[in-house]
């Protein structure tokens, strides 16, 4: 049975009359990462707003079973202190040691000395995911958690947000990064015009479009596709075909669309 961690039923919220959520209904539950995707202005960054109490919804109730820790795209942390000095104010706030395992598992060592201002936007995020991590938060909320940092940075990140969601934490994360949203989500949750055009697991959002699929395989002679309304067989009808032609297989996948075109079919005029 799973767990909710975090319910929000019926969210509305507008800005001066122009309505940016319509009666948001999901969940997430405990050992899930969901991910908000949607154009810039479709809401993503206001839902986390109101999950966190930062901005009052006009209707609909936001129910969190546990602590909230989040980590946001901005942070108004003081200028002039340090990596560490921020850690042990934060330490101190929530009752809880710092962990230097955590530093060296986000590669944050090397800055943790420098002064917050001084700080690259890559290495301002993993201080920002240490100190939120420090509350040994229920339900995370992440806005844009990776932007800004380079690979190995994303690397760090995403092991980190799994070690957090396979110890039974709920994260709800937002991003415009679709790669990331399927190598590190469970589900994810697509906002258009302020309501929930999709929801469901990465494959699933593959097929959202209405897109075909198409059975390939890769031969010495190269690649071989075939229309698929059902998978397995047209998978067996190409493999009979290479047979008989006494062709070998090097690869077989399944091809349904990036990710990047079944988004933009899905928020067309959005």
């Amino acid at each position: 049975m799973t767990e909710q961690c975090l319910t929000v039923s019926g969210l509305e919220k507008s800005y001066d009359g122009r309505s940016v959520l319509n009666g948001l209904d999901f969940e997430v539950n405990r050992g899930e990462i969901v991910a908000l995707l949607g154009v810039n202005g479709a809401g993503k960054t206001t839902t986390l707003e109101c999950v966190m109490g930062l901005r009052r919804p006009d209707a609909g109730s936001v129910r969190v079973d546990g602590t909230l820790a989040a980590q946001l795209q901005t942070g108004s942390l003081p200028d002039y202190l340090r990596g560490r000095e921020l850690l042990e104010l934060f330490s101190r706030w929530n009752g809880r040691p710092v962990d230097p395992a955590l530093a060296a598992r986000l590669g944050a060592e090397g800055f943790l000395e420098r002064q917050y201002r001084t700080m690259s936007v890559g290495q301002k995020r993993r201080l920002q995911l240490m100190l939120a991590l420090m509350r040994e938060p229920a339900l995370l909320l992440l806005d844009e958690p990776t932007a800004g940092l380079d690979i190995e940075g994303r690397i760090a990140v995403h092991q980190e947000i799994l070690a957090k969601r396979d110890q039974g934490a709920a994260i709800l994360l937002s991003t415009h990064d679709l790669t990331e949203a399927k190598d590190v989500c469970d589900r994810l949750i697509l906002l258009r015009d302020g309501q929930i055009a999709f929801a469901g697991t990465p494959a699933e959002f593959a097929d959202a479009a209405g897109r075909p699929a198409s059975v390939c395989v890769r031969t010495p002679q190269g690649k071989e596709c075939l229309p698929a309304a059902d998978i397995a067989h047209a998978l067996a009808e190409l493999l009979q075909r290479l047979s008989g032609r006494n062709v070998p297989v090097l690869d077989v996948w399944v091809e349904r669309g990036t990710l990047e075109e079944q988004f933009i079919e899905l928020t067309k005029g959005a």
